[in-house]
């Protein structure tokens, strides 16, 4: 599986948060009754598959940095002008990602199997894509521009060739 550099940092999050929540548990459970002991017992159990689960999506997942490249890839951030059925045009900020994981914000990141997500897949700078929304009305998005974070030089935007 592919996840992006904001979705490792997010998981990392969540991990250390999984860790203090577990130790609080292990501090409250020693103070107990043991019927309430039973309870934080199993909390503390889903806790530690839930840390299990992002350890193992970690040590096993690419992590893919902001690719460099004029196409639509998994990770990549873009510029596009969103016009729906009814002529409404947005600016957004697209990320792509290959799947949702964990708690990560998913405000700007759609994964290649959503509707916009999949047009938007290996287009290029300049591209149109159409496609349908999830309420089932027609959409097209142009990108123009991608950006680029680029090893000692910072972000880049890739804008179209004139």
């Amino acid at each position: 599986m592919k996840i992006t550099v904001g979705q490792a940092q997010w998981l990392d999050l969540e991990r250390q948060s999984l860790i203090d929540e577990i130790a609080r548990l292990k501090s409250i459970k020693e103070e107990n009754s043991s019927i309430s002991n039973y309870n934080i017992a199993e909390s503390i159990i889903t806790l530690n598959k839930r840390k299990h689960d992002i350890n193992i999506m970690l040590a096993t997942s690419e992590v893919v940095k902001n690719p460099n490249t004029r196409r639509m890839e998994i990770g990549s951030k873009a510029r596009v002008f969103l016009k729906t059925a009814a002529d409404d045009m947005n600016l957004i900020e697209v990320e792509l990602i290959e799947k949702k994981v964990g708690i990560s914000p998913t405000n700007n990141c759609h994964t290649i199997d959503s509707p916009l997500g999949s047009a938007l897949f290996h287009k290029e700078v300049g591209e149109t894509a159409r496609f349908r929304t999830a309420e089932g009305y027609r959409a097209q998005a142009k990108i123009i521009a991608i950006v680029c974070e680029r090893e000692g030089l910072g972000k880049t935007t890739l804008k179209r060739r004139k």
